[in-house]
């Protein structure tokens, strides 16, 4: 009996085995689909040394993505392949290592169509070039989220890329060029990042961005678009943007008897929108080039309503110096109602970084604290600088000049939504109609500071009880 239950136990053992090996097999497979396969594609079907044997020999890509899956990667041969690409699978498309991506083309030579289009969530396409047919549709759409576009150059179509209603969008390292007449078009999306890019030379504008919410432009050359009198780029709608080290080139362009200038930055804004513009001195933008009178390096339009923080800044250009910082921004924080006619709303807030004359700081109100129940404690806190987020713990109906205090040698602008918009605080500026829109806080408000300096200590009282 000894012999037949260690007989059963062994039999139970190498049956225990065998199925673990089957399920191991099993998972070792999935994982191999999960990583996914790399296919090489070359338009000619011979070999090539720099490229192997190809995979798949086509220039239809679209009849590629059809046989492959999601996770799978498409190497593309030095060659030329055909626009109107639809990718609706979670893929990769890359030029091949090695070989200038000037050379790994998908050409479309008939308008009316997308050069490419990106349907899925998690794409990326990197290392190659997509000229278009001269003022055609647009280079490269993109619907889908998380889509990463890297060293991608597009030049000469319509718009250079379009992203609309996606999430986390990064196009990155890329040259998008000679579009008529956007380069790079945010519309409605959320968490875009343009970073490290060279866009130029575009007919209206070199960047669009139209209702984005969390986008970040950092670290690009802009310059050269605008050509008959537009901005280099444009922020509009209820847009949240970080515009961080980027340089911004404006000039002048004559042809024929007619001249005309492109500006820096163009802002339409409502209350809701927050717009940063350097901010720091580590994020400094540098604005350069020339301008003409009715130009400016950043204009918010009369009819706005945000503020725009564009501290720390550089601005090089010849007439900046000559014109004064001042002179160079439409709509600044020291206006007197001479750029718009009062009321308007939001202003821009700077100071200058490179030489020139500083504006004058814009007076300030002395507050007297108004009463309130004696606080069972306090509480301390510093404010980076930038914006910051922070809870009222004070009695109700305080002045906002009174809640405020503790920050207001470092205060450009604050912040409350009410449930069904947002209102605005103007530090030395409510006497003017229009500008302080929230003059009271009740306890357990949330307000939404930006301050100038860094480090600033906040000591707030806090009022027990519900």
């Amino acid at each position: 009996m000894k012999w037949l239950r260690s007989r059963t136990a062994v039999v139970t053992v190498v049956m225990a085995v065998a199925a673990f090996t089957v399920a191991l097999g099993t998972w070792q497979g999935w994982l191999a689909e999960a990583e996914g396969t790399t296919y090489i594609v070359n338009d000619d079907a011979s070999p090539e040394p720099e490229c192997g044997t190809p995979d798949f020999a086509t220039t239809d890509i679209n009849s590629v993505i059809a046989q492959v899956h999601d996770g799978d990667t498409l190497v593309l041969c030095q060659g030329t392949y055909d626009g109107g690409v639809t990718v609706n699978k979670k893929i990769t498309i890359e030029g091949q290592e090695g070989i200038d991506s000037d050379k790994i083309i998908i050409r479309m030579l008939a308008t009316g169509t997308a050069g490419l289009t990106i349907d899925a969530d998690d794409v990326t396409i990197r290392h190659l070039r997509l000229p278009g047919p001269c003022c055609g549709f647009t280079g490269i759409e993109v619907f889908g989220n998380n889509a990463t576009i890297s060293d991608v150059t597009v030049s000469q179509w319509r718009t250079g890329i379009v992203v609309s209603g996606a999430s986390d969008t990064v196009i990155e390292g890329s040259a998008v060029a000679g579009n008529e007449p956007d380069g790079i078009v945010l519309s409605h999306t959320s968490g875009s990042r343009i970073v490290r890019n060279g866009i130029a030379y575009n007919r209206d504008r070199g960047l669009d961005i139209d209702t984005a919410d969390l986008a970040v432009v950092e670290d690009n050359t802009i310059e050269g678009s605008g050509i008959f009198g537009d901005y280099q780029m444009r922020i509009s709608g209820r847009s949240h943007v970080q515009v961080l080290r980027n340089t911004i080139v404006t000039g002048v362009h004559t042809g024929g008897s007619s001249s005309a200038s492109n500006g820096g930055i163009y802002l339409d804004l409502p209350a809701e929108a927050l717009v940063v513009i350097g901010g720091s001195d580590a994020n400094a933008n540098t604005f350069d080039g020339d301008l003409t009178t009715n130009m400016d390096y950043i204009a918010l339009g009369c009819s706005s309503e945000a503020t725009v923080d564009a501290t720390h800044n550089y601005w090089k250009g010849a007439p900046a110096i000559s014109r004064g910082v001042a002179a160079v921004i439409f709509n600044d924080e020291n206006d007197d109602g001479t750029e718009c006619s009062l009321p308007h709303g939001g202003s821009v807030v700077f100071h200058p970084v490179a030489p020139g004359p500083a504006p004058t700081p814009s007076p300030r109100t002395t507050v007297t604290p108004t009463s309130s129940p004696t606080p069972s404690a306090t509480r301390t806190f510093a404010l980076a600088m930038g914006w910051n987020s922070f809870v009222w713990t004070g009695s109700d109906g305080t002045a906002a000049e009174a809640a405020l205090q503790c920050i207001a040698d470092n205060l450009a602008v604050a912040y409350e939504w009410d449930g069904t918009s947002w209102k605005r605080y103007l530090p030395g500026r409510c006497a003017e109609a229009g500008m302080c829109t929230f003059t009271t806080v009740n306890k357990y408000d949330s307000l939404l500071v930006l301050v100038t300096t860094n480090g600033v200590q906040c000591t707030m009282p806090v009022i027990s009880g519900p």
